[in-house]
Formats: C-alpha cells, structure tokens, sequence
C-alpha cells in the first residue's frame, strides 16, 4: 500500500497546484463574506491556502475509475478507495500547510475550500460510481491499519519522504508575502490577523493584551531596549557610512558620532533580536490561544523588527543631528552580516523601509482598517522613553566640533527636503554651504565684535584681566572675545545674532544651532589669532584666553545639563581644530561643480575653510583684521606699552615655559634698576646737553624773559639727551630687553620731570608750570625728529624694537606690572628714583643729584635773571602763593614800597664809618693805592671802603636766602646787589660832574678803581660772611655781586629795571646825599689840601711867619665872643674821637675835623643881636671842646663841623652875627676846607 499512498500523494500535491484555477471561484471571500484582498497578505495567503486545498479537493473529485479484474489484482484500485486515500493524504498536506504558514493564519481558507467540497464533489464525481466526501471535521489521529500502523503517523512519514515535493507544492504558502516577506506590512498584516483570530479563542488572554503595556509587545520591547543600553558596542560596521558593502566597515566616509552611536544602539538590538537559543532555535507550531505567539521566532522577529522601526523613525524624527545613516547602516549591517537569515523557515530579515512602516495598513476587524504603527499606540511611550534617553547620548556634543559636525549635516539635509530652502528643496553644494550658511553669521558677529568692542569697554566679565589697565592688550582681547560670546548666546532660532525673532518652523533650530557652531569656531580660531598676533608684542598666554572663556560662561550662562538641547550651548575655549572634519552623507551634497563653484571638492575641513573668512585676502572677513590690529595697537596707552615689554621680557627670559601671567615688578625691578643708574648718570652729565641745542629753541618761548629762556632750554636739553638715550637703547646681546628697558625709562623719565616739576612749583626763573613747558617741548621736538629724521629706524620692515617713541606721559601713575597693588610702575620707580638721587650725588656734596640738576637747571646765568626772581620769589610769598594778578608778571610798582626801602638800608649802611672800617681788609692794599698819585690814593681807597661795606651789607643784610621752595638769593640781597651797582654808577657820574667846580668835591676826585677794586673782592666778601658759599657760587644761594654784570633791558612787568634803578638816584634827595658822600667821605677837599699849592713857593721864613701865626691863632682868643656852637653826639656825624685817634696811630690816615653850625629847634625864638664885652677863645680851646663832645659820645662830629665852628669864632663877622638869628633847621652846613691835622701822636696841633 505504500507505493499506492506515494502515487496518490503525488498525484494529488501536483493536482492542488495544477487545478487552482479551475476551483478559484470557490475562494473570493471567507465564511463571513469578507473578500479577500490581494492588497492584503492575510487575504492573499487564506486565498492561496483555499485555492491550493480546493485544488487538491478536485484532484480528488475527479478520481474515476472502475474495477477490472484482469488489470486490477486487488479490490483496492477503485475509485472510492483512492479518493479515500487522497482524503487522508489532503488533510496531511493541510496540517502540514498550517505549520508552514508561520506568521499567516490560513484556517479560514482552509475550511473555505472544505466548505466547497461538496459543490466540487458533485461537479466533477459524476461517473455513477460511489464518491468519497473529504470533509475536514474528520480525524484520523487514532485510525491503525493492520498491526496497529498508525494512518497518521505513516503520511508524516510519507510527507517527509516525498518532502521537496510537499515543499513545491505549498511554495505558494510559504513565500507567500505575509509569510517570507520581504515586506514587514505583510508580514504585520497577517500577524494582525493572527492576532485577532486568537482573540476569539476561549482563554484568549495573551492575544487580547498582545498590543498593550503588558503583553507580549511590550516584554519584547523591554527585552530590546535593555540590550541596547547594556550590549552597546563599538561596530567596526558603524565606522562609515555610504559604503555600499557595509560589513567590511573599510569603505566610504566617516560616520559622525551620532550616526556611530544611532548605529550601534541599533545593532545592539537586532543582534538580541535575532538571539537564538534552544528554545527559540526553530519555529514553533502555530500556537493556541494561551500559547506565546512570540515563542515563534519569525512572530518575534516580525514584532521585533517592527518595534526596532519605531524606534528608529523616533530617533530619527527628534534627533538634533542627522542620523539617518547611521539608521541604515545599522539595519544593512547586521542583515549583511547575518547572512544564514535569507528570509526562509527559520529567518525572516529585518530591514530599513520607511515606507513600508509609514504607508502599512492593517485589517482590524472585518474590513477595517488601521495604520500598523497604530498597533503600537499602548507601547509609545516606552519606546519614547528609550529614544529621549538614548538620543541623550546619540547627541551628546562635548567638543565643539562635534556641534559643527552635527549641523553641518542637517543644514545639508533640511535643504534638500525643503525645510530651510527658499522654494523647493535642492540638493546645495560646498560652496553654497560655506558662503551661504556659513559666512553671513561669522559676518554679523566680526561686525558686531568691532562696533561693541570700541564702546563697552567696562565689561565685567574683563575688570579681572589686563593688571587694571582698560587699555591693555589683555583687556581689548577680553573684550573683544567677550563681544563675540555674547553675539552667540544672542543667537535666535529665527535668523542669526541678538535680532533674531521667535520661531516659526522646528528646523530654524537646526539653523541655530549651525550659526552658533560655526561662530564659537570662529571666535576660537580668532582667539588663536589673537594670541599668535600678540605673541611677538604682547604675549597673552593660553591659560588666559581660557579665563576669559570661562570666567564670561559663568557669569552669562546657567549651568547647562548634559543634553542636546540647542538653548543650552556653551562656547567654550578650544584652541585647535586641525582634526575637525564634517561627514555629509552623498546623497545630500551637490557634487557637480559650477561657474559660482569651481571647487567643490575637499571642502569638509573646517578649520581650512574658516581660514579663508579669517585671513584670506580675498574672501576674509575685514573686520577680523581690524578688530586685531585694534586689540595689538598699543600706541594709545603707555601703560600698555610697558606691560607689554614686561611680559615680552618675562615669557623670552623663562622660555620655554614662561607665561605672561606671572610676570610681576620684582621679575624686572634689577633690569630697570642698573639701566636708572645709566639714564640719570648720563642726563645729569652737563656736557651731554650741548648737543641739543637746536632741539631747544621754542619760537612760542620769545614772550619768556631771557632767564627764563635760558633755563628752559637747559631744562630741554636734559630731557633731550634722556630721550636720545633712550631711542639708542640697542641691545645686541640681550635683544629681548630692549623694549623692556626702553618703556621703563621711558617712564622714569617722565616721573624724573614731574619730581623736577613738583620740585620746581615756586622755583626761579622757571616755575612748575614754566618747566613743564620746557620739559613738554623737548619730548615733542625730539620726538619730531625721531618720526621724520630718521624714517628708517622707525618703519615696520626692521621690527616692533626698531624706533620707540617716548613721548610725555602723566597716565600711568597706576600702571601695573603684575597683578598685585604693589606691582604698581610708579611707586616702583619713585622708589628707585630717590635711591639714585642720593647715590649719584656730586663728590664732595650732600645735596641730592635731583637737587643739583635743578639748581642747574635754575641757576641765576644773569644777573637780570636774578633780579627778576628776586622780585618775583617775594611778590610770591607777599601774597601766599597766589596766582600773580590775571596771570601777569609783579610790576616795579607794586614792590616799591619794599625796592626803595632796601635802597633806603642800604645806603645807610654804607655812610657809618664804622662799617667802613670793617671793611678794611679788603682795601687794605698800599701798593695798589700809591700807583693812583697822592690824592688818588686816598679817594680811591675810600671808595673802595664805601663800596667795600656795602657788599658785606648786602650779603648778610636780610640774608634770608631759601634751601626750599623759594631757593636763591633773597630780595634785599638781590636788590642790594643792584643798588650797589647803580650807586656806583650814579656816584662815579657825580664825581665826574662835581669835582669840575661848585662843589666841596676834591678836583682830582678818582673813585673807579677804588670801586672795581671792591667788587674785586666780593667773591672773597661773600665767602666770609656766608659760609655756606665757602665753595664759591653756585647760581643759586651763593651768588657773587659783580659789576660788570650788566641790567640793561632787564624787564619786571613792562618796567625796565634800568631805568627804574637809575629814576631812584636822580631824586634831589639822593643826589644830594651821594654828593655830600663824595665831599665828605670820598672825595673831600682837607685843609693841607688849600696849603699844599703854597709849599713850593714859600720860603723858610714865609713857612716859620705861617707856623709862628697858626701858633698865635690856636693857643690865641679868637675874635669877639659869643655862644659855644655846640651839637649832640647824635647830630654829629663821622667817627668817634677814639676811632680816630686809633686810625690816626694805626694806619697813619689823615683824618678831619669839621665845623658844624649849631642849628636851633624851630621851638626857640629867634636871638638878636647882643652887645657888650666880647669873650674871645683860643684855637686850641675849641679844639678840646671838640675833642671833649666827642668823648661823652658825639659820634657823628667831623672835619667839616669843626671847621665851621672855627671859622665863625675866627671870623667874627656882623655876619655870623645875623646868621644866628636864622633858625639851625633853615641854615644849609657847608663844608670849610681845611688842613690836614696831624695825628695826635705827631706833636703837631691846630
């Protein structure tokens, strides 16, 4: 019978697939009148399955045979018996259609096709023979033939033996769409119905919560996502992207982080997907309504793959950056790899088609219809979740080109889908990504940076920065960078930069993100320029362009959580971005060139393209250079220049680890110090001014006096010869120095002028304000000459160091050198300052090297400067300091008061005798006075004494001379000195005029060397009696009053010294005193003078005849009496007897007497004449009068006043007589000429 069974079964799989078409109208619609589609997996399987068993049902109809006993052997040939068998083979091959059919549940064709059974029986059974009614409901499991051969378990058999025709036979079934795929909505259609089928089962418990949170879905969903999470590793297959082959992982281009990371969550859960295990190795028949329907791996695996889609197109749709790539390759990977998968029995493939996930329609009930992804509405949010958590990762960004890396792509892809195009989406190119997406950001921020740059210069975020300079490099490089960090926190996710408007499509986000990726590259970039442009002037060292990040990211932006969140970006410092590539899937970049595009190619680096906005000439940005050029310009602060060297000086010397930021003042005090040492050495070396005397002729200075001038141009010079030092700092050995040293003595030369400036605030002839003047234009001339004399020393071809200009600078008092408050330049510097001023002083002297310039600086050259500053030194102190009167000049007049009382002291001074006699020894000198003949001997000796007395006067009356503000000569000193002059100008004049007649002045009156003579001798007068001059003059206190200097056009105000001087003399007053100086003191006409013409003429007898009658006259009565002429002490003049006894024993000096009339006070009346006896006195009587009022203290009595009372008691005259009568106030006293009288000690007596 087997061999029988074997042809059967034969007969009847090749009659199911052969008779499909004759039985195809038995199979339009299930046993609920639902048309099977063919647009529907479950329709066209449950169709199949109905037309192959149909078809197998009319094989078995059409069996029509009769018994012949010659050909038949056995009764059991005929037709019943073989339609029976046929039966039994059917229902075999259906159980075995059933199990085939993994994913599709064909019952309903199966029991369509039975249901047509008896309809197929009648129509084609019809030879009047029995024929045999396959019905389905009967079961043969327990039928045995024989010996207990079980039917059922022999057609097993049976099948397996004859199993590649089973297998062709129901081929139809097993690749049907729903089954094998490759689509997943075929398979998801039949699942469905699978699904729902079961539903209808008693105890359907698992397929009514299939779908929800709680069944089968949802624990394979847990199951996936865990393993995504947990197994995540590192494909290789996930390396590149667009390679085509994929499971090399050796071609195409490199993936972005996202798309490596998308990519390997992915295959983490296909790879658990496809696990196999012993339970799950093979698939299980189909299950029962308890059953797991998910224990069939294809059943998973349909599930699965459907899940992993969700998933997919989740991350997909809320992924920041582009993973669609990384999706793909993902799914092409593992399926390359997974090649026993090749969608048969036991695999079914999983693959990325959106549109069969997107577009799949599914049967619910009847005719119904849903999307498939509706299915899983109940396990949404957990796949949510698991996409939001690892999204977190996928689009994790901590580099900062990663953020370009990230949008670069989407700009790329939003473009093409037409969401940021302008009309329909095109495919864009490189070019027009850089110049389009790219460039017109960067434009906007440079833009931005320079305006703000310029005007917030208070920024916060930098008071830290720069050692309190706002106007350091440092500073300006903070601002700047500032500027651009806030431009990019301002960016909207509308537009680009603070102006940006509220969103108006979710992709302006992916454009915000691209414009503030591309702006922090930038900014970094322009920060390495920044450094790279400074390092050679002011070297800014990486730490602090860090700072600045990060101290304006503190305080403008709140703590940012670890997401892809594009409101959260924090432009931190990155400083090198030579590995920065971008990734753009090919599908998404125009590749063809264009006239607007001629290179298109190699245009992913970053840092190459950035470049070119940045530096090249022809496509950069021109604000970038601007604003750097701004940031490195150092010509507008001083300060700058000088923190500038410092750290120039500090970085070279620690090179190569020395940073910027350390530098602090005791890093350089020595440096600066021994170059101080040199600069004040060389500017207090007077013999280093003359060479700058064209520098120092300022046409503005023509208003000045001549002292004033004269000082100012020292004063230039000096600091002349200080920037002239200083431009010739050079160097060779220690090149990195020079700035250094060239910017600090820069600015001890300037805090040296304001020490002189401060020292010099009520100094002559040059004030504070006046020496600022001189000390301005030597750094403006010199510097002049400097820019346009020497243009080759000063141009950028021979390097920063090559010229530096010094220029006069009053802004740096709080310059720092290091960030410490005693870091501070000029307390620094003053301190060396005043140490080099004590150790430089001149040999032999005490007084401060500062000290001394200054008194260099301000000597009196003049002796017009002198008196000008006298003058002006004590209007000065007369009104306190106050500023002189709408800003002129003291007037003679308003000093007259205090001029003509010096005057006044002074030529009292000189007419006491006494003083005259102290000044003996500067005129002691008889061998000089014997060469000027007999008389002039005499007349100019006493000149000399007169003048000699007047000097000592001078030098310490009001000897009041200044060490401190008001420094110099004192006023009455000064004033003296011209006084003196002009007296002996006015007197030799007088003496000139006088001694010609009509006046008691000796004829051959000579005074001129006695005066030069005098003068001769002041410098030995000032020494003595100021012994602080012991060293000689010094233009300052000890000054020497010469004659010869002259004051000829010597102004005080608009008044000529000169004129006013010589106007003091010419008042009757004066003249008359310096003429009775002359009678009676320096040029006097003695009593031996009136007999010396006689000598030669008189022979002995005439000379014994004069001797006998002088003898009679002074020991005889005089004529008639009458009162005693008598004068107190006070009233008269000249030296005390005893004076002039001494003169007389001691210098042989003639000395005489004078005869003074007794004038009355106005309160006694007038005598009249009186009568009687006339008592008459001797010569020699008045003589001892005389002598006797002298000795009780007249110390005024002279040669005259004896005369006079000699002569009138001599005389005797009516007269004399009436003359008495005239009151003594109105009576003039003339001088009577008279003999010398010997001294007392030579035995002779008048």
């Amino acid at each position: 019978m087997k061999t029988d069974f074997g042809g059967l079964l034969s007969l009847l799989l090749t009659g199911m697939k052969a008779n499909r078409s004759s039985v195809a109208h038995h199979c339009k619609q299930d046993t609920n009148s639902q048309v099977w589609s063919d647009n529907d997996a479950h329709g066209s399987a449950n169709k199949t399955a109905c037309e192959l068993v149909a078809g197998g049902l009319y094989r078995i109809s059409t069996i029509l045979d009769t018994y012949n006993a010659i050909s038949e052997k056995t009764p059991y040939d005929n037709q019943e018996f073989k339609q029976f068998v046929s039966c039994l083979a059917l229902k075999a091959i259906v159980q075995k259609m059933k199990d085939e059919s993994h994913i599709c549940n064909i019952d309903e064709g199966i029991k369509v096709a039975f249901g047509a059974a008896s309809q197929i029986k009648k129509d084609h059974c019809n030879n009047g023979k029995p024929c045999f009614l396959c019905k389905l409901d009967d079961s043969y499991d327990s039928c045995n033939i024989g010996n207990n051969s079980n039917v059922k378990t022999n057609l097993e058999n049976l099948l397996k033996t004859k199993g590649s025709e089973v297998n062709n036979a129901l081929k139809d079934i097993t690749e049907t769409p729903g089954n094998a795929g490759p689509s997943l909505c075929d398979r998801l259609q039949c699942l469905s119905s699978r699904v729902e089928a079961l539903k209808g089962q008693p105890n359907s418990t698992n397929a009514k919560e299939f779908w929800t949170d709680k069944g089968e879905v949802a624990d394979l969903w847990n199951t996936l996502s865990t393993a995504m999470k947990t197994n995540r590793s590192d494909e290789d297959k996930c390396k590149t992207m667009d390679d085509g082959t994929g499971a090399s992982g050796t071609s195409g281009r490199t993936a972005t982080d996202p798309e490596k990371k998308a990519c390997n969550y992915l295959h983490a859960g296909l790879k658990e997907l496809y696990k196999t295990n012993g339970a799950m190795a093979t698939p299980s028949p189909s299950p029962s309504a308890n059953g797991k329907l998910l224990d069939n791996p294809l059943l998973r695996q349909t599930v699965g793959c459907l899940l992993l889609h969700a998933y997919a197109k989740k991350m997909k749709e809320k992924s920041t950056c582009v993973i669609d790539s990384g999706i793909v390759k993902a799914f092409k990977a593992f399926d390359d790899n997974n090649a026993s998968c090749t969608n048969n029995g036991s695999c079914i493939k999983c693959e990325w088609k959106e549109t069969d996930y997107d577009n799949c329609q599914i049967t619910t009930n009847g005719n119904s219809k849903e999307p498939a992804k509706n299915k899983l509405d109940q396990v949404k949010n957990k796949i949510d979740t698991t996409a939001k958590d690892n999204l977190k990762k996928i689009n994790h960004m901590d580099k900062l080109c990663d953020y370009i890396k990230c949008a670069a792509p989407k700009w790329f892809y939003n473009q093409k889908n037409n969401k940021q195009a302008a009309s329909s989406g095109t495919t864009k190119s490189w070019c027009e990504f850089w110049n389009e997406g790219v460039k017109p950001t960067l434009e906007n921020m440079f833009k931005e940076i320079e305006v703000k740059g310029k005007t917030n210069t208070n920024y916060v975020t930098c008071q830290g920065f720069g050692d309190g300079n706002p106007h350091s490099v440092e500073r300006k490089a903070c601002i700047h960078i500032a500027e651009g960090l806030n431009y990019i926190k301002n960016i909207k996710p509308k537009g680009s930069g603070a102006s940006g408007s509220t969103i108006t499509s979710p992709n302006d986000k992916d454009k915000q993100l691209l414009d503030r990726a591309v702006a922090c590259i930038a900014l970094n970039m322009y920060a390495d320029q920044i450094r790279e442009k400074s390092k050679n002037k002011c070297p800014i060292d990486e730490k602090r362009i860090e700072k600045m990040f990060e101290v304006w990211n503190k305080i403008n932006n709140y703590p940012c959580p670890t997401s892809g969140g594009n409101n959260c970006f924090e432009c931190k410092r990155k400083e090198n971005f030579n590995g920065c590539h971008l990734s753009v899937a090919d599908a998404l970049v125009e590749k063809n060139q264009s006239a607007s595009c001629s290179s298109n190619d190699n245009r992913e680096n970053v840092k190459t393209e950035l470049n070119k906005f940045l530096n090249d000439k022809s496509k950069s940005i021109p604000q970038v250079k601007d604003t750097l050029s701004t940031i490195t310009n150092m010509s507008n602060s001083f300060c700058t220049k000088m923190q500038c060297a410092a750290k120039q000086y500090y970085v070279k010397k620690n090179s190569p680890n020395g940073k910027s930021t350390d530098v602090k003042w005791e890093e350089i005090n020595d440096v600066v110090k021994d170059e101080l040492t040199k600069l004040i050495g060389h500017i207090t070396n007077h013999g280093n001014w003359d060479s700058f005397s064209t520098h120092c002729n300022d046409p503005k200075w023509n208003n000045d006096t001549k002292g004033e001038i004269t000082a100012k141009q020292k004063a230039c010079k000096l600091f002349a010869s200080g920037l002239k030092y200083i431009s010739q700092i050079n160097d060779d050995q220690q090149k990195d120095t020079v700035p250094l040293k060239r910017t600090m003595m820069c600015a001890a030369l300037n805090l040296y002028a304001d020490q002189l400036t401060n020292k010099s605030t009520e100094q002559c002839p040059l004030d504070g304000t006046k020496l600022e003047q001189a000390i301005k234009y030597a750094f403006e001339q010199y510097n002049a000459t400097m820019r346009n004399g020497t243009p080759s020393q000063c141009s950028a071809v021979n390097g920063p160091n090559s010229c530096f200009i010094c220029n006069r600078e009053d802004k740096f008092h709080n310059c720092q050198i290091g960030s410490k408050a005693t870091d501070k330049v000029k307390d620094n510097m003053d301190n060396l300052l005043d140490k080099e001023d004590q150790i430089n002083s001149q040999p032999k002297s005490n007084t401060p090297t500062m000290e001394q310039t200054l008194d260099k600086i301000n000597s009196k050259d003049t002796f017009c400067t002198q008196v000008q500053c006298a003058i002006k030194q004590h209007y000065a102190k007369k009104i306190k300091g106050k500023t002189f009167p709408n800003g002129t000049r003291p007037s003679w007049g308003e000093m007259k008061s205090e001029i003509e009382r010096v005057l006044t002291d002074l030529l009292n001074y000189m007419e006491k005798s006494h003083n005259q006699s102290d000044a003996i020894e500067y005129c002691n000198d008889e061998v000089k006075w014997s060469k000027f003949g007999h008389k002039g001997k005499h007349t100019n000796k006493a000149a000399c004494l007169l003048f000699a007395s007047g000097l000592k006067h001078i030098y310490t009356h009001g000897n009041d001379h200044q060490t401190g503000q008001f420094k110099g000569p004192s006023f009455e000193q000064t004033m003296g000195c011209l006084f003196l002059k002009e007296y002996a100008k006015q007197l030799q004049k007088m003496a000139e005029t006088k001694k010609k007649g009509q006046s008691w002045v000796h004829p051959l009156c000579d005074i001129d060397k006695g005066i030069n003579h005098a003068f001769d001798k002041s410098g030995d007068i000032m020494k003595n009696v100021l012994t602080e001059c012991n060293n000689g003059t010094d233009g300052i206190s000890c000054f020497q009053c010469k004659l010869n200097e002259g004051y000829d056009n010597c102004k005080i105000g608009d008044d000529d010294v000169g004129n006013k001087a010589k106007d003091l003399f010419e008042g009757e007053s004066k003249q008359n005193q310096m003429e009775k100086t002359l009678e009676n003191t320096v040029c006097p006409i003695l009593l031996t003078d009136l007999l010396t013409p006689f000598v030669p003429l008189a022979p002995v007898s005439i000379g014994l005849s004069a001797m006998a009658y002088y003898l009679w006259k002074y020991f005889g009565p005089l004529g008639k009496g009458g009162p005693r002429f008598r004068r107190s002490p006070a009233e008269i003049r000249g030296p005390s007897v005893q004076e002039q006894v001494l003169d007389h024993v001691q210098q042989d000096s003639s000395h005489e007497y004078r005869l003074v009339k007794e004038r009355k006070p106005r309160s006694v009346p007038t005598r009249t004449k009186r009568s009687g006896p006339v008592n008459r006195r001797t010569i020699i009587e008045i003589h001892f009068e005389v002598l006797d009022e002298c000795q009780k203290g007249d110390t005024q009595l002279n040669q005259k006043d004896f005369l006079e009372l000699l002569v009138q008691e001599f005389m005797g005259s009516e007269l004399m007589e009436e003359e008495e009568q005239v009151p003594k106030e109105d009576v003039l006293m003339e001088g009577v000429p008279m003999g010398r009288v010997p001294s007392l000690g030579s035995g002779f007596m008048v």
